[in-house]
């Protein structure tokens, strides 16, 4: 007898999902490859619904770290802009070598940050510099001063579910440019 192969591919099905009022949390450590390589794809469909991820590493110098017993390259974050995610966080988080995670525009997306680091952050571009010790934000090198974004929230609404029957639930993403958060 005949042998039927299908092709399936994953990606696309994860796409198909989300797009059709799917729910999905991504979790993109900075050693993610993202601008090429295997994650590419991913990432171009992360910056279509909304979230940019940023080609760096988050550094605080506040000091807030000391209280949970870590360095400048684990981000603390004491407050959340406002969300229906973020509304019931009342304690410290930390994100351990996490990268930024922009809002972007985009067409039917509702786009708004979640995680916010403080001004006493900044993004660090140069990764090296980090490993080294040697920490100072550098514009001009293309970095970027704090408050930070580390997280993302998308949304976009679906006026009916596929087949028209009934509404559909809203398409929603979140971003998180770290994926050992405490």
């Amino acid at each position: 007898g005949g042998a039927l192969l299908l092709m399936i591919d994953p990606f696309e099905d994860m796409k198909r999902y989300i797009t059709e009022s799917g729910i999905a949390l991504f979790m993109m450590d900075p050693s993610s490859v993202s601008a090429t390589g295997e994650l590419r794809n991913l990432t171009a469909f992360i910056r279509q619904q909304g979230a940019e991820l940023g080609n760096d590493v988050i550094v605080d110098n506040s000091q807030m770290g000391q209280y949970l017993n870590t360095d400048a390259s684990v981000p603390v974050v004491p407050n959340y802009p406002p969300h229906p995610i973020t509304q019931a966080i009342t304690s410290l988080s930390a994100y351990p070598m996490a990268r930024s995670v922009r809002a972007m525009p985009a067409e039917g997306r509702t786009v708004s940050p979640i995680i916010e680091t403080g001004t006493q952050s900044w993004s660090e571009s140069d990764i090296k510099q980090l490993a080294s010790g040697r920490l100072s934000m550098d514009s001009d090198a293309g970095d970027r001063p704090g408050p930070v974004a580390l997280g993302v929230a998308v949304s976009a609404r679906r006026a009916q579910a596929p087949g028209g029957s009934a509404p559909a639930r809203d398409t929603r993403v979140v971003v998180v440019g770290d994926s050992d958060f405490v």
